[in-house]
């Protein structure tokens, strides 16, 4: 995936492609955008963008290709009640605990570990608040 940035009427936000993950302040695109971007996006919409000379240069309208995120790959170990426990995936805990040393622990006594490759299409959001959840 590319970076794409979406201007809206209340301002722009960049989606990054994985790699840029977990450190997003420090890539270019982003800080060319905080600096360049001083008034508000006159043409609202999503639209590829990079950086050139430490400048951002906006490039075409993003296509659904530029929108789709990179594929994941993901380990987990299954739960007693079916469900799936998803590794976490931050850069600290694989310096802690790397991958590896996480299978062998979770497969010595016969525990399975399950791998898959994923696409995110949305990011996480967090769920409003319903009237059903408040009286819960």
């Amino acid at each position: 995936m590319t970076h794409v940035i979406d201007f809206r009427e209340g301002g722009w936000t960049i989606r990054h492609p994985l790699s840029c993950r977990p450190n997003l302040f420090d890539c270019p695109v982003n800080r060319a955008a905080e600096d360049d971007l001083t008034e508000p996006p006159t043409t609202l919409g999503q639209y590829r963008c990079d950086v050139q000379d430490n400048a951002l240069v906006i490039g075409d309208e993003a296509t659904a290709h530029d929108l789709a995120d990179e594929p994941v790959v993901e380990h987990a170990i299954q739960m007693s009640g079916g469900g799936m426990h998803v590794r976490n995936q931050d850069p600290e805990i694989e310096r802690i605990f790397p991958l590896a040393d996480w299978i062998v622990s979770h497969q010595r006594f016969g525990g399975k570990v399950y791998r898959r490759t994923v696409i995110v299409v949305e990011d996480w959001t967090e769920v409003p608040v319903t009237r059903e959840s408040e009286s819960a």
